[in-house]
């Protein structure tokens, strides 16, 4: 199954990281470039723009799921 991921902060990279770790092909999308990076060192696949998240799972009788975890204010 492929799972989306739109928000790479340290909630999102652990997320990656399990369902890397459980069989699961992840592509992500964050605004901080760092961020995708440290997604794409776990195995993820980086996405251009989050719609690509979203679209990622289309065709093929594939599902995308688009996850959002937003960055924490302060």
């Amino acid at each position: 199954m492929k799972v989306g991921l739109v928000g790479l902060g340290r909630m999102g990279r652990a997320i990656v990281a399990r369902l890397k770790d459980n069989g699961f092909e992840v592509i992500g999308w964050d605004r901080d470039a760092a961020a995708v990076k440290a997604g794409t060192d776990k195995g993820m696949t980086a996405a251009a723009h989050p719609r690509a998240v979203a679209a990622a799972g289309e065709g093929k009788g594939g599902r995308g799921v688009a996850w959002t975890v937003p960055k924490a204010a302060g």
